[in-house]
């Protein structure tokens, strides 16, 4: 009679690379990007990523837009020391 656990929703997991194809607007992608965002708004399913491929995300999103990029790790090292 469906007594059991509800049925939780599919996890599914988007790195750096999903974001970027949804940002950068990749025609062959975006269908399928778009049909995973209604699911995960109905909750159908949920949407998850790291810390890491939400920075790299930024930092693609903003040297793109113009913004400081880091400087290269000898000279980070040598400020350091």
């Amino acid at each position: 009679m469906g007594y059991g656990m509800p049925e939780s929703p599919r996890i599914v997991y988007w790195d750096s690379c999903v974001f970027l194809s949804y940002v950068n607007e990749y025609p062959d992608r975006i269908p399928v990007l778009d049909m995973l965002l209604y699911e995960s708004s109905k909750g159908a399913i949920q949407l998850h990523t790291s810390t890491l491929a939400q920075v790299e995300v930024a930092f693609c999103i903003r040297t793109r837009a113009g913004g400081a990029r880091p400087s290269g790790g000898a000279a980070n090292r040598q400020s350091l020391g």
